[in-house]
């Protein structure tokens, strides 16, 4: 029996048994899938829904909550995402621009290294006066390596430390080469202040790497209306100042699809939301399989997974 299969039988026998509201299955189980399910799984919410979210390539860490009470209303699913404008570049280092005729893949010389630094930043705050152990995690997050991280904590006063970056273009692709200047201060309470300034052909990068976007999750309710639907979307944005929304519904028709995408609203099947949550053996109570239970089985997909409700 497949999973669906497993999931309806187990609903069908629920629901002779005591009466429930209408379609209180599917919020636990899109509750529940919201809960368990790992990064690469709440990737796939953003990534798999139409119109996507964002691009794949621009996701970066992601976390979920659900029931979240916001402005009076009770939003099923929040979905907080880092959207990742610019990346740093694997190559070498170097403070000659004469040095740099094989810094940026397809061999650009000097002149070209001259076109893509003719605009300058001003100089930007990354962060003031944090202890070193949270300037070594911000770092880290943005790319650098252990090494670079130290050179970086350890510049003189009127040191610069140099790297290469891309910035995203519409597509999500890291296309734009631009460099970035950075330079530390240390205080004798043991804090560190970071700064930086970038060096880019015609658009300067919009953040350090990355902002945090915040996406409600709603489950369409049956029987509710196209405009019942839009409320509660409209109502869950608004509570969560944001212009993007997932709403999960069970096929919809072409004209409500495309109301939906007319709405800025991506839409994600109701049958795919149960995929989301995890399938490990630590989670099944399949009885005739031999692995049930076992957390550290390597099986991470199967027909056969049966999860209680």
């Amino acid at each position: 029996m497949g999973v669906n299969a497993a999931l309806t039988a187990a609903y069908t026998l629920q629901t002779q048994a005591q009466p429930a509201e209408p379609n209180s299955s599917l919020r636990e189980q899109l509750q529940l899938a919201l809960a368990v399910a790992d990064g690469a799984k709440l990737r796939s919410l953003l990534t798999d829904s139409h119109p996507p979210v964002a691009p794949g390539a621009q996701i970066g860490t992601v976390t979920a909550n659900i029931s979240v009470p916001a402005a009076g209303i009770t939003v099923d699913g929040v979905v907080r995402y880092e959207l990742v404008h610019c990346i740093l570049a694997q190559m070498p280092q170097f403070s000659d621009p004469r040095q740099c005729d094989e810094c940026l893949t397809g061999g650009l010389g000097y002149q070209d290294y001259a076109h893509i630094t003719r605009f300058r930043s001003d100089l930007k705050d990354l962060a003031q006066n944090i202890p070193l152990s949270q300037a070594i995690a911000l770092l880290t997050h943005a790319g650098f390596e252990p090494d670079q991280i130290s050179t970086i904590l350890h510049l003189p006063t009127q040191g610069w430390y140099k790297s290469w970056w891309y910035s995203a273009d519409k597509q999500g692709r890291f296309v734009y080469p631009f460099q970035r200047w950075m330079r530390s201060r240390h205080f004798s309470d043991g804090t560190f202040s970071l700064q930086y300034r970038d060096f880019y052909p015609e658009e300067a990068p919009v953040c350090f790497k990355a902002d945090i976007r915040t996406v409600p999750v709603i489950l369409q309710g049956e029987p509710q209306s196209f405009h019942q639907t839009l409320t509660r979307v409209n109502q869950a944005r608004q509570a969560l100042k944001t212009q993007q929304a997932i709403l999960v519904c069970d096929r919809p028709s072409t004209l409500e699809l495309q109301a939906y995408l007319c709405q800025n609203i991506s839409v994600y099947g109701s049958d795919q939301i149960l995929q989301l949550a995890s399938t490990s053996c630590g989670h099944c109570i399949q009885p005739s399989c031999p692995l049930r239970g076992q957390l550290d089985s390597p099986v991470e997909k199967c027909r056969q997974f049966l999860r209680k409700l």
